[in-house]
């Protein structure tokens, strides 16, 4: 009833959930949209990464434009901080 594979976990679908199938669903809810936020954030700072918009598959290197633009993000939230790191109560690490 549910997919799981090396990188991602489906949430349990169907009329007849369970009630552990249905608190696993919400907690996994919860952790998706913190996902959502750090995807969010790149775009904010780098539009041009906005794959709808601006990517040109096969036509531009989008996994590296993704990849740079992650990884700055990355050093903006160590430098200011991000959602959800004050989501989760845990600090961003320094860029050292």
């Amino acid at each position: 009833r549910t997919t799981e594979t090396l990188f991602f976990h489906v949430a349990f679908s169907g009329n007849n959930l369970t009630v552990n199938e249905e608190q696993a669903n919400k907690i996994m809810s919860k952790i998706r949209i913190a996902v959502e936020w750090s995807f969010g954030k790149v775009v904010n700072l780098f539009a041009f990464v906005d794959f709808n918009k601006n990517q040109k598959l096969h036509l531009q290197p989008v996994a590296s434009y993704w990849q740079i633009a992650a990884m700055l993000t990355n050093c903006h939230s160590c430098l200011y901080g991000n959602q959800t790191s004050m989501y989760f109560q845990v600090p961003t690490p320094d860029l050292e």
